[in-house]
C-alpha cells in the first residue's frame, strides 16, 4: 500500500500569504455556460465516450465505496437533488471533468458497466442487492429507472477561449465537494498530452518509486517530480513566488522542449535520484530526525543539484557519504536559516534562494577538500 499523504512535510506549495497573486483578468475572459440536462443526457455522453473517465485524469475513478454509490443512485431514483457538474469543454468531444468525477463513475458502473449492486439504502430497502438490469427486467421497478434518469441537473460548462491562466483559477475555486482537486491535479487536468504523460512517466521510474513513497492517488508523487523539472528548467536566481504559479508555468513549458531536452531531464533525474539513494538510504530527502517525512523542498534542491554534476563528482560524493550526511546534519543543527527555508514558515524568496545555495556550498565543500579527495 502507498504511504498516507500524512508521510509529506511541505507538500503545501504556498502559503495563504503567497496565494494571494498580483495577477489581474479580465472578467469577460471567463466564459462558462449553465444548463439544465436530465441524467439520461449523461448517461449518454458516457456511453458515446464523450465524457473523459480516464484515471490519468484528476483523480481516481474509484475513490468512493459502493454504499456511497448506492445511495446517489437512490438520490436520483426518489428525485433528491444533486449538485451540478463542471465540465471543461474545450474538446467537445471530449469532456474534461472538472467536479463531478465520483458521481459520474457511480453513474457509469451502475448503468453501463452493471456491476454495483444497490446496498445500505435509506428509502428504497426493497431493491438492495439489485443491479441496473435486474431493475430494468423487472416490471415492479422499471419505473424507478424511468425516474432516474428523467431527474434534471445543472451542467455548467467551460467554453473554448477560456485562457488557461483563467482556468487554473477557475479550476481552485469550483471544485465544491469533499474531492477538492490539489494543485497539481489542476496542472495535469490542464496539460493533458506531452506534458502530462512526461510527468507520469517519470513518477513510475524505478529509481523514484524506490526513494519517494507517496500516494498516488492525488498525484502528490508528480508534484514532487515537478518540483525537480521546475527549478532544473529555470535557475532558483530566476525563481519568482508564489509557487504555484512558478510550477503552474513550468508544467506548461514541458511541452515546448525538445524531445532530447526531454531524455536528458530524464536521464539526469535518474542519476540524481540514485546518488541520493546510495548516499543517504531510507533518509533520503528527509530531515535526519525522528519520525521525519518526506520533504519537498529537500527533494527539489537536492535532485537539481546532484542532476548537474558529472558522474565522476557524483561517485565521489557517494564515496564519502559519511562525510555528506555529517555535513548536512551539520547544516540543519547550525543554520536556523536552512533549516527555516525546508519548512513551512518561511519566506518564498528567501527560502528557496537559502536552500539552493546551501546545498549547492555543502557539495562544493566536500568536493574541493583535499583531504576528502586523498580519502577516496
Amino acid at each position: 500500500m502507498n504511504p498516507h499523504p500524512t508521510d509529506i512535510e511541505y507538500i503545501d506549495e504556498s502559503t495563504d500569504d503567497e496565494r494571494e497573486s498580483n495577477e489581474a483578468f479580465d472578467p469577460r475572459d471567463i466564459d462558462i455556460s449553465v444548463e439544465q440536462q436530465n441524467i439520461d443526457f449523461l448517461i449518454s455522453k458516457l456511453e458515446e465516450g464523450k465524457i473523459d473517465l480516464n484515471t490519468e485524469f484528476q483523480r481516481s475513478t474509484d475513490l468512493w465505496q459502493d454504499d456511497k454509490m448506492s445511495r446517489l443512485i437512490e438520490s436520483l431514483m426518489v428525485n433528491f437533488p444533486v449538485p451540478g457538474f463542471y465540465f471543461d469543454i474545450t474538446n467537445k468531444n471530449n469532456w474534461q471533468v472538472v467536479d463531478g468525477l465520483q458521481r459520474l463513475s457511480a453513474l457509469k458502473k451502475f448503468v453501463i458497466d452493471n456491476k454495483l449492486k444497490l446496498q445500505k439504502l435509506d428509502f428504497l430497502k426493497e431493491i438492495e442487492g439489485k443491479t441496473f438490469k435486474a431493475l430494468l427486467s423487472d416490471e415492479v421497478y422499471k419505473h424507478r429507472i424511468r425516474a432516474m434518469k428523467r431527474t434534471q441537473v445543472v451542467l455548467y460548462m467551460i467554453r473554448p477561449g477560456t485562457p488557461k491562466p483563467v482556468k487554473y483559477r477557475l479550476y481552485e475555486r469550483i471544485n465544491t465537494g469533499g474531492l477538492k482537486l490539489n494543485p497539481q491535479e489542476i496542472r495535469h487536468a490542464l496539460n493533458q498530452g506531452i506534458a502530462a504523460n512526461y510527468v507520469a512517466e517519470l513518477s513510475k521510474l524505478p529509481q523514484f518509486q524506490e526513494v519517494i513513497k507517496v500516494s498516488h492517488a492525488r498525484m502528490l508523487n508528480r508534484e514532487f517530480v515537478l518540483r525537480y523539472i521546475a527549478f532544473r528548467e529555470t535557475p532558483f536566481s530566476n525563481y519568482k513566488p508564489p509557487l504555484t504559479q512558478f510550477l503552474d508555468k513550468a508544467m506548461e513549458n514541458i511541452a515546448t522542449l525538445s524531445d532530447e531536452r526531454r531524455k536528458q531531464l530524464k536521464q539526469e533525474f535518474v542519476k540524481a535520484l540514485e546518488t541520493a539513494q546510495k548516499i543517504f538510504d531510507k533518509n533520503a530527502f528527509r530531515k535526519p530526525e525522528p519520525g521525519a517525512k518526506y520533504n519537498g523542498a529537500l527533494f527539489e534542491t537536492w535532485t537539481v543539484n546532484l542532476s548537474k554534476l558529472t558522474d565522476e563528482k557524483r561517485a565521489l560524493l557517494v564515496l564519502n557519504k559519511k562525510q555528506v550526511i555529517a555535513h548536512f546534519k551539520s547544516l540543519l543543527t547550525q543554520n536556523q536559516d536552512f533549516y527555516d527555508s525546508i519548512s513551512k514558515k518561511y519566506l518564498p524568496y528567501k527560502a528557496v534562494e537559502t536552500r539552493f545555495l546551501e546545498i549547492e556550498q555543502l557539495i562544493i565543500n566536500i568536493l574541493d577538500n583535499p583531504a576528502i579527495r586523498k580519502s577516496s
